[in-house]
């Protein structure tokens, strides 16, 4: 049987920009054909702007607070519960700051080779939340698919429990 077909990994991932940022850093070596472990640092995003968000917020806490503590002193139940819950608000923003500074280190989240994206080149450009910048897939299972053609689809065997078809592949 003749038949185009395509070499794909069994298993990859993309890997996604967490958050709006500028790329800071990208570790020497990890470029499209390189192998990463599980675990590797492939990047380092600008935290800078968060960390500057993050002291914003701590202030707003600091000032919730101190208001929340005169209201209970003077009385004002009213005013107390307005203040505590601007300071709730404020400890909820510093949780996600923390957070999304805890993402800003990307990494491999299985070991494989880079199959495509190389960021050598795009240190302080600015990358946007879901923007794909690497695909890494472990290359020792790969997959064939291959487009046979209807009067050859028959000469494929398959057995009726639905598994993959298996077989030797020969290249021109």
């Amino acid at each position: 049987i003749e038949a185009p077909v395509t070499l794909r990994a069994d298993v990859q991932r993309t890997i996604s920009v967490p958050f709006d940022a500028i790329i800071a850093s990208v570790p020497e070596g990890v470029e499209s054909g390189a192998k990463v472990k599980a675990g590797q640092v492939l990047a380092e995003l600008d935290t800078t702007e968060l960390k500057l968000q993050r002291l914003d917020a701590a202030n707003q806490l600091d000032e919730a607070t101190k208001r929340a503590d005169a209201a209970l002193s003077a009385g004002k139940l009213d005013e107390y519960k307005q203040s505590e819950a601007q300071a709730e608000q404020a400890r909820a923003k510093i949780s996600l700051y923390d957070h999304l500074i805890g993402k800003a280190t990307v990494i491999a989240p299985i070991a494989g080779t880079i199959i495509e994206g190389d960021l050598r080149d795009m240190v302080g450009a600015s990358v946007k939340l879901g923007q794909a910048l690497y695909q890494i897939a472990p290359l020792e299972e790969m997959l064939v698919v291959a487009r046979v053609s209807d009067k050859d689809i028959a000469l494929l065997s398959d057995d009726d429990a639905g598994t993959k078809t298996t077989g030797d592949v020969a290249t021109k």
